[in-house]
């Protein structure tokens, strides 16, 4: 992510942003790979029917992740804005 002189703190919230949102999504993806596989595990030796923890905890996992992508879309939208700042000065400016 490109780093606005103008705009310094805005730059370094996007750049936390975004690596949140990353962290978020690795953290989500192993997770949510976890519960599945120890459920499928689980439910192949003793044949039970899904309960609704499991359930609860896959669509946890699930909403973790996209809050991870959504936390890098808002740290994207800020770089959009500073791309069309950037674009709209006149010939003068820096």
């Amino acid at each position: 992510m490109e780093f606005n002189r103008r705009f310094p703190v805005l730059s370094r919230i996007a750049t936390i942003l975004w690596i949140t949102g990353l962290w978020v999504v690795i953290a989500s993806v192993f997770g949510l790979g976890s519960d599945v596989a120890q459920t499928v595990k689980a439910h192949a030796e003793r044949g039970a029917k899904w309960t609704i923890a499991e359930l609860v905890g896959i669509a946890a996992g699930l909403g973790r992740l996209v809050f991870g992508f959504a936390t890098m879309a808002a740290a994207e939208v800020i770089a959009v804005l500073f791309a069309i700042e950037k674009n709209t000065r006149g010939p003068g400016e820096d």
